[in-house]
């Protein structure tokens, strides 16, 4: 009998019979925050401006005798606006497109390393592994130590048996003067332990700075140039006592010299240093200005071992310059 009086009050209320009260408004809030942690990034946007909407609404409301009609009618929107949010977050795994999964595989692999931002720490391991603590108001705090069971590009599931807490992706992993930042349930983090981003690939530069390249670019002024740089690295750390080697090659410089000649080699062996901590791996190479300049044109440069090429770049030297000699 409660059962069905409470349904006939609902009814009533939706016809505008009856009238609500301030619970049922806060429900509602409780209701879109649920679902925005549901949705996608730009569905999310808009439920949490149609929340913020109403919440405005809900502190201009008067005091006196029209506060009650006021709230019926910020109510029943309320109402409607859950119930449009519901059907879009509904429909998102039928509307949206599939995800790439070999896109989203390498997406989630931005997300690995030691995170920390204020008051959460935030570790994620390759095999999956989560590590996640965050403090609360009066020294407690929430601590997951599971795996991902889902991942995807606007938030992630973490736990055990199907069942876990949801974490919202509102800004992925991105470099930003040197660190890697992203931000999570609404909290900045910064990746920790290393300092900078690693560069994966190979780039040529004029500075070079703490194991990176800085402001790598393929077109080089010859006037001003005195060293280039060339950086490679790889996410894989090599076996103690692999050998590299470093070939600097001037691809088309007119008649400073013929097509393809090698200005300069550099051979390398990794000494096995960290090889049990390193997350990833650094060539390092630089070539020094001639004594009679640069002269322009193309040029590439190469890292190699004794089977293959494992990194390239070609560049080019801008400027007029007299022509240099090959090294033999």
């Amino acid at each position: 009998m409660i059962r069905r009086l409470t349904l006939l009050a609902c009814a009533a209320a939706v016809l505008g019979g009856c009238s609500y009260d301030e619970g049922y408004f806060q429900r509602r809030i409780k209701a879109l925050d649920e679902l925005a942690g549901k949705a996608t990034a730009t569905t999310r946007k808009r439920i949490e401006e149609k929340k913020a909407e109403l919440l405005k609404d809900f502190k201009a409301m008067p005091k006196g005798d029209g506060r009650q009609k006021a709230l019926d009618n910020l109510c029943r929107r309320a109402r409607m606006v859950v119930e449009e949010a519901e059907k879009i977050v509904a429909g998102q795994a039928v509307e949206g497109k599939p995800e790439d999964k070999k896109k989203l595989a390498e997406y989630q692999k931005k997300f690995v390393g030691h995170w920390q931002g204020q008051n959460m720490t935030l570790v994620i391991a390759e095999n999956g592994k989560v590590d996640y603590e965050r403090k609360k108001p009066g020294g407690m705090s929430s601590k997951i130590n599971a795996f991902i069971l889902e991942f995807h590009f606007d938030r992630f599931k973490v736990g055990f048996m199907g069942m876990g807490t949801n974490f919202r992706i509102d800004e992925a992993p991105h470099e930003a003067g040197g660190k890697w930042k992203m931000k999570i349930d609404g909290v900045e983090l910064t990746r920790v332990g290393g300092g900078t981003a690693p560069q994966y690939g190979t780039f040529v530069c004029t500075r070079y700075e703490e194991e990176r390249c800085v402001d790598p670019s393929t077109e080089l002024e010859g006037e001003k140039l005195e060293m280039i740089h060339v950086l490679h690295v790889t996410r894989t750390v090599p076996e103690k006592g692999q050998k590299f080697l470093v070939t600097w090659i001037a691809e088309q410089v007119g008649e400073a010299a013929p097509p393809n000649t090698t200005i300069a080699t550099t051979p390398l062996t990794y000494d096995g240093a960290n090889q049990d901590k390193a997350d990833h791996f650094t060539i390092h190479g630089n070539l020094s200005r001639p004594k009679k300049g640069w002269p322009p044109g193309s040029y590439r440069v190469e890292v190699s071992t004794k089977d293959a090429v494992i990194g390239a770049v070609k560049f080019r030297i801008t400027g007029k310059k007299p022509a240099i000699k090959a090294v033999r």
